[in-house]
């Protein structure tokens, strides 16, 4: 027995109780399992040293009538430690875009809910940046390389068919 229960006696047996667990939890309609994953930051102590923090993931099961965005940051600054100067950015993926959006307060949790409500279960990614850092300049913008043009057009609008004309000759 450790300081966190009972160890399980394999592999498979910590499976079973994690499924177990995930069964428990889809069995409440506002529970939720949420793994948080913080990614490595490094932060600097008080003689100047960088200290590099490694990543570090939280399984949670939380209530969705009761889980807030500052309760979220709370519990990510008691179980994590940054600098003064620096702050978490919390992430997650929004099925609807097909993308990961950042998480910026409480009217985003309805929508979170509402989008892994037959999983019961999210992920949630966590970068812990300098205050002045922009999010855009660490974070990947989600901007085309290139356009491409669709295969069949429905309409002609010039897009995609040679130049006439180029360089003035007739």
């Amino acid at each position: 027995m450790s300081a966190q229960g009972p160890m399980p006696a394999s592999p498979m047996a910590e499976a079973t109780d994690l499924s177990e667990s995930l069964v428990r939890v889809a069995s409440k309609p506002h529970w939720f399992s949420v793994d948080v994953r913080v990614q490595p930051y490094a932060t600097v102590d008080a003689d100047g040293r960088k200290i590099i923090s490694k990543c570090g993931t939280r399984h949670w099961v939380i209530d969705s009538e009761s889980f807030s965005f500052d309760f979220l940051m709370e519990s990510l600054r008691v179980e994590f430690k940054w600098g003064s100067n620096q702050s978490p950015s919390v992430w997650y993926f929004n099925k609807n875009l097909g993308e990961d959006v950042r998480l910026i307060g409480d009217t985003d949790l309805p929508d979170i809910f509402e989008m892994y409500a037959t999983e019961a279960s999210f992920h949630l990614l966590v970068a812990v940046l300098e205050e002045s850092m922009d999010v855009a300049s660490v974070c990947c913008v989600h901007e085309p390389i290139a356009v491409i043009p669709p295969e069949n057009p429905s309409h002609n609008d010039g897009f995609g068919q040679a130049a006439t004309n180029v360089g003035g000759s007739a």
